[in-house]
């Protein structure tokens, strides 16, 4: 144990000290690239060291102490033949059709589905990891290239006086109040709209069919809390006790913010305290700015967006290289141990007088076949997984946008993979071409 044990603390040793030197200094970038704040301070982090050093440090410990014992079990005489399975020989499953390589490629997948398993659990960690790296620039280069989607109206202006009338032709008033939901470990604002029934902006026909105490819920509030139609939510007062069980009668298609909505009739029965404010198209100037509570535009909308971009965009970059490199990493040690498995039967291949070319397209172009497989299959299911981990992370955060992995992201996830591999694939063929004759003969000695 003292040979693993020595390369895992060499290995902590190394990243610590590249943490708190070379690699401090991305962060640090980062860090005065992306926001106001003061001088940074350099601290050594104990919750870090923890979590970095001491947990893998025992984590090898145990496994390899399990592992040693577990392999000691067996007799001396078991060790000399290289017999270390306690499972019994299974009968190979038989297999008529196909070409004489097809049937070969396939039984090398069978004998080895416990390493391509393990294959398959690591290409999908990989590709979970790059679709954070590339689908959150996605995700932020949707968001800003669609906000005028995400906008009720260009420009959105709330007054201190509800007696002031614009004199732009594509105005239209609203009343707005802010409300609260609440869940079990979290509480966010809710805007509360009142529209007119034949709104230019809310264009829904279901508005002015709308009873007292029904609404319209946004698509954002549905996808993030899954409220459906018919469901019946409850909204707080944001500075009193007031409560309001609202029953879902629609969901609009706006996913700016989370928002409900009703007529401007039913807006001012239910509440005594409101904002009006003026949906329109052209920027409202006749408006003295003292009269003028806030107003919201399309670069407020984007602002977001835009300063998430320019803070985790270098990181992301950082990151994509980095899945990279581990999916390297990773494909070099399994393919290392698949060919090691199968050793001795390489060596019998080359015995009966088959060339290099001919065992690369039976052993390394199977594992390219499930390596392919299991990079198609891990791409579908970590842009699902991350859908619902992002969903989960945005349950604790105020607002809501969708995450969002494109096409061009999924290939270029799949291409960064497979370059990767490639470069695997080439240190493989010479592993195999290493393989000596005798190698069968000196294990069954």
């Amino acid at each position: 144990m003292i040979m693993p044990m020595l390369v895992m603390l060499f290995a902590c040793c190394i990243g610590n000290l590249l943490g708190y030197t070379v690699l401090k200094n991305v962060v640090v970038c980062m860090y005065y690239n992306s926001y106001s704040l003061p001088t940074y301070h350099t601290l050594f982090s104990s919750d870090a060291f923890i979590q970095t050093t001491l947990i893998p440090l025992c984590l090898m410990f145990v496994i390899n102490g399990l592992v040693l014992y577990r392999k000691l079990q067996f007799s001396l005489l078991a060790f000399l033949r290289n017999d270390l399975r306690k499972a019994k020989q299974r009968h190979a499953i038989p297999l008529h059709h196909g070409s004489f390589m097809h049937r070969i490629r396939l039984r090398v997948i069978l004998q080895n589905i416990p390493a391509y398993l393990i294959l398959f659990i690591g290409i999908f960690f990989v590709m979970l990891m790059l679709s954070i790296a590339i689908g959150l620039p996605d995700t932020l280069s949707y968001y800003q290239n669609n906000v005028s989607s995400l906008m009720l109206a260009k420009n959105e202006t709330i007054l201190n006086d509800e007696n002031i009338q614009p004199h732009v032709a594509s105005a239209e008033s609203f009343f707005q109040k802010t409300l609260e939901y609440k869940t079990d470990s979290f509480r966010e604002d809710v805007s509360v709209f009142g529209v007119q029934p034949n709104s230019s902006y809310v264009k829904s026909k279901q508005i002015k069919q709308l009873k007292r105490h029904q609404i319209l819920i946004s698509q954002s509030i549905h996808d993030k809390y899954d409220v459906q139609v018919g469901d019946t939510i409850t909204l707080h007062g944001k500075y009193d006790s007031s409560t309001y069980k609202l029953k879902v009668a629609g969901i609009y298609y706006y996913s700016g913010s989370l928002a409900i909505f009703m007529s401007n009739t039913q807006f001012r029965s239910m509440f005594d305290e409101y904002a009006k404010g003026w949906f329109s198209n052209k920027k409202i100037n006749e408006i003295d700015r003292d009269s003028i509570a806030t107003t919201i535009t399309k670069k407020d909308v984007i602002k977001v967006a835009k300063q998430l971009d320019h803070s985790m965009g270098s990181f992301m970059k950082y990151f994509q290289y980095l899945c990279t490199g581990c999916a390297v990493i990773l494909l070099y040690l399994l393919t290392k141990l698949i060919i090691e498995r199968n050793e001795k039967a390489i060596s019998m291949t080359k015995i009966l007088g088959y060339t290099t070319k001919e065992i690369v397209k039976i052993y390394i172009v199977s594992t390219t076949i499930v390596v392919f497989l299991s990079v198609l299959v891990s791409t579908f299911m970590s842009e699902w997984l991350m859908i619902w981990i992002w969903k989960a992370m945005m349950q604790r955060m105020d607002g809501w946008f969708a995450f969002v992995l494109s096409t061009y992201g999924k290939i270029y996830m799949i291409l960064l993979v497979f370059v990767g591999y490639l470069f695997v694939m080439m240190l493989d063929i010479q592993r195999i071409r290493k393989i000596p004759m005798d190698s069968v003969l000196k294990n069954n000695s």
